[in-house]
């Protein structure tokens, strides 16, 4: 009697293992697996109250590496991040390259132009240039923090306030009588 109990917790030992193994491997089909992504949205709202003074132009910080290489090429950004009423190229500044819309256009409309992922990598991204970190630590230190804020620079040339017309005023009144 005793053999069978010991029999019996033995068979019931190994079921509960083998359900266990099995339910670890049936578990990983189950559980997806996401690779961190990068993506690229530019954005530039209210510009409806500006005028073209002859050509305008908008340049904003490009996508790259901790060592200031450009993550996509020149194609994709020019390609990707057509704005309409807008031509786009990639333009070298003082502080290394930059993606610019540029018109001559009179009405300047909004920018809103997004690529979605465009790569699943672990490296650290940031928008070039950096002009400035917290605490003034190099670019590769910073990327390697998780979070935190950075000073970029985006350029705005060749914009002029709309002007609206001033309305003359007409002011009318009464006099009363013995006053």
């Amino acid at each position: 009697m005793k053999n069978i109990k010991q029999v019996t917790n033995l068979i019931t030992a190994l079921s509960l293992l083998a359900v266990v193994i099995f339910l670890l491997f049936l578990a990983v089909g189950f559980v997806e697996t996401t690779m961190p992504n990068n993506s690229y949205e530019v954005k530039i709202t209210g510009l409806s109250g500006l005028t073209v003074n002859g050509t305008a132009t908008i340049m904003v910080p490009i996508p790259a590496s901790v060592d200031g290489v450009p993550v996509m090429s020149k194609v994709e950004l020019t390609g990707r991040y057509q704005a309409f009423g807008w031509q786009t190229t990639i333009r070298e500044t003082p502080y290394g390259k930059m993606l610019a819309f540029t018109t001559t256009e009179g009405y300047v409309p909004d920018i809103s132009v997004s690529s979605g992922e465009f790569e699943k990598k672990e490296e650290p991204r940031l928008l070039v240039p950096v002009l400035a970190t917290h605490g003034n630590t190099s670019v590769e230190e910073f990327s390697r923090r998780s979070g935190g804020t950075y000073t970029t620079v985006v350029f705005l040339d060749g914009f002029v306030r709309r002007r609206t017309p001033h309305r003359s005023r007409s002011t009318s009144g009464t006099r009363a009588a013995g006053a």
